[in-house]
């Protein structure tokens, strides 16, 4: 009885402030500019968690939890999103526009801050900018950015590391040769799909997953309007990145980013290295089989994705970082 008593507290608590928080964010939307909003890229288990809540920790800035993702927002499935999707650059796309265009201005507050981790009220009292973290928007990034004016920041990390990730980590299991399936993105770029009927491993299924969502940003004409940084560079020289980051945002830095760098972020999985305190950079070969890594990498380069191999760190000289 009196467990039954504090759910039912709880669940008008949360009502309650879901409530207000609706209200808060239809108010606020109508005095925001989307453009001032800054969009985190990055495909699942690639750090997105981690970078935005690093430049989340600006005073005045507050994250807005996966919009575009099916599990946190049930209505971007009805507007055509919850997985990642493709749309190219200078597509009208109306419908999706408003729709990305409301998630932006923080139109979906209770649905972006369903998590008392993620919700600072003070930050959000005092807003300067949100912080889309996105782990779906990467191939409709380039047309994201040049339809709202938006400041983004793509990251990506080593595929081996983001498919070993995926592997243990279990959300992932859903992810099939169907749910990797762009059938605008193949008719643009056939040799896709070639790859795409071919795959015939679980790691070669999420190897193509992670290519496809990175290929679109990373062939984008230069110069390019997002920073891109990577995962690696962020660990191993994460004081200059970041600088380099809030640089491009113009945002001052934080003076407890070093702190931020090395806090493993909310969505660490029990066990990693980051949690036990162990490289972050070494898990994948840990885990991984040779034949494993060589498959990833084989789907990855033949995708045309040049910048990783079985190094540690990624070839720049193949990445569009200034």
């Amino acid at each position: 009885m009196l467990d039954s008593l504090h759910a039912s507290f709880d669940r008008a608590l949360r009502d309650a402030g879901n409530a207000m928080l609706d209200r808060y964010g239809q108010w606020r939307s109508r005095r925001y500019d989307p453009k001032e909003t800054i969009v985190v890229a990055c495909t699942g288990r690639g750090g997105s968690t981690w970078l935005a809540q690093l430049i989340a920790s600006a005073p005045g800035h507050h994250i807005l939890w996966e919009q575009l993702h099916w599990k946190s927002n049930p209505e971007a499935e009805d507007a055509g999103f919850g997985t990642p999707t493709y749309i190219p650059r200078g597509a009208e796309a109306p419908d999706r526009r408003a729709f990305v265009r409301a998630i932006l201005s923080g139109q979906t507050l209770p649905h972006a801050i369903n998590s008392a981790r993620y919700f600072r009220p003070y930050d959000l009292v005092r807003l300067r900018a949100y912080v889309a973290k996105l782990v779906t928007a990467n191939m409709l990034l380039p047309w994201m950015v040049d339809t709202f004016g938006t400041r983004a920041v793509f990251m990506i990390r080593h595929p081996c590391a983001v498919v070993s990730s995926q592997l243990v980590h279990g959300e992932w299991d859903e992810v099939g040769p169907e749910f990797c399936r762009h059938e605008r993105l193949f008719d643009e770029r056939p040799h896709l799909r070639a790859l795409h009927e071919r795959l015939d491993t679980r790691e070669g299924i999420l190897a193509f997953n992670w290519a496809v969502q990175n290929l679109v940003p990373l062939s984008a004409p230069s110069p390019q309007p997002w920073l891109t940084t990577t995962y690696e560079d962020l660990v191993t020289d994460g004081i200059r990145e970041a600088e380099r980051i809030f640089d491009y945002l113009a945002v001052p830095v934080p003076s407890d980013v070093r702190d931020k760098l090395h806090t493993p972020s909310a969505t660490t999985v029990e066990g990693s290295n980051v949690a036990k305190g162990k490289s972050r950079l070494t898990g994948w070969r840990e885990r991984l089989s040779a034949p494993q890594v060589e498959r990833i990498l084989s789907v990855v380069h033949d995708a045309g994705i040049t910048a990783y191999s079985d190094a540690l760190m990624p070839d720049h000289a193949h990445l569009p970082i200034d």
